[in-house]
């Protein structure tokens, strides 16, 4: 057979098989009625219209409440008031708000009992307590996804959703107490723990000028580094622990602190009572008859006691309910003397030039 004969035969037996497949196949299925299929789990006008999220686990009993302040941070009121973390609370709706509706699964009541619907619940609320919308979360998809149903309607989907709900309340606080930046502070106040030491004050004029010591210290010049590396310890600080105003280790702490104050230049102030429970001996209870055992002595937590000049600081507030614990780190980085942070000033030197001849 001639190749150009063999070549035509061949383009006509694709094209009636594209035909025939285009005749034969079953028509696309339509989209149901009412389906959300193919649009977004959660709109973003949606988010931004909540003043309250509520996240809960119905099972374990947990449930987290954040509530949107007029200033716009989200605090939890359930905690203290502490606020909450802002990262944690951005990822968690950006992972809402990237997520689609797949497909509907069912509008069958029996079907979606078995779908675990419920295990995760996430509402969002406007001021006024009006639920603006709702998320059950349940089991995941054979291959990929999680089933969910919105608004409580009798309807489950599938959506490409992935996320971990965290319901500890716990967990959800931002662990710095400070809002401001290292480049906000003016001025810095810090005591020593050395007898006699007198406390070192420091200041500048503009976030770009290096600190200077303030008033005329004769023959002392400043150790920048220290001075920044110190203030980025207690700027950047977050708390490991909450513990209540009673606590033994907290009482005996703020007996043996010191503290720092830090001056902003917009005139705010912030003092730091940094502590620590100072080591004890342990008797370990023995036998009748054996010696008494004791172990080495070892210091107790850190703790710091934050105080705002500013009266409507809700940090006030917060410290008058509860004692923060916070890593040995923090406490060693504080210098015991001078030494640390100043250095003697190099002489100026006089040169005196030679007589012309």
């Amino acid at each position: 057979m001639k190749l150009k004969p063999l070549i035509i035969t061949i383009f006509v037996i694709a094209v009636l098989a594209i035909v025939g497949w285009k005749l034969t196949r079953p028509a696309p299925r339509a989209k149901e009625e009412g389906s959300l299929a193919g649009e977004k789990l959660l709109q973003p006008e949606v988010l931004e219209k909540a003043d309250e999220i509520v996240f809960q686990k119905p099972s374990e009993k947990e449930t987290v409440v954040l509530k949107r302040e007029k200033g716009g941070d989200w605090i939890l009121p359930d905690y203290h008031g502490f606020r909450a973390d802002f990262g944690k609370l951005k990822t968690l709706t950006g992972n809402l708000l990237d997520a689609s509706i797949i497909r509907l699964v069912t509008r069958s009541t029996e079907r979606m009992s078995r779908l675990e619907l419920g295990t995760n619940i996430v509402t969002l609320k406007s001021a006024d307590g009006n639920t603006l919308w709702d998320l059950e979360v349940g089991k995941s998809g054979s291959k990929s996804g999680l089933f969910v149903r919105l608004d409580e309607k009798e309807e489950a989907y599938l959506a490409d959703l992935s996320f971990y709900l965290d319901t500890d309340l716990k967990n959800w606080p931002d662990k710095k107490m400070l809002t401001f930046e290292q480049k906000d502070v003016s001025r810095l106040r810090i005591e020593f723990s050395g007898e006699g030491e007198l406390p070192l004050d420091v200041s500048r004029a503009s976030p770009e000028s290096p600190f200077e010591i303030s008033g005329p210290v004769a023959g002392e010049g400043l150790k920048q580094n220290e001075v920044n590396s110190l203030l980025s310890t207690l700027v950047g600080v977050r708390f490991n622990e909450v513990r209540g105003l009673e606590d033994g280790d907290a009482l005996k702490a703020r007996d043996n602190s010191r503290q720092v104050v830090i001056g902003l230049f917009n005139g705010d102030s912030y003092t730091l009572t940094v502590g620590r429970r100072p080591a004890e001996i342990v008797e370990i209870a023995v036998e009748e008859g054996e010696e008494e055992e004791k172990e080495e002595p070892k210091p107790g937590p850190v703790f710091i006691f934050f105080e705002s000049s500013d009266a409507e600081d809700s940090l006030n507030r917060i410290m008058s309910e509860v004692t923060l614990v916070y890593s040995d780190y923090t406490f060693n980085q504080l210098p015991e003397n001078r030494d640390k942070l100043v250095e003697a000033k190099e002489e100026e030197k006089t040169f005196i030039l030679p007589e012309s001849g």
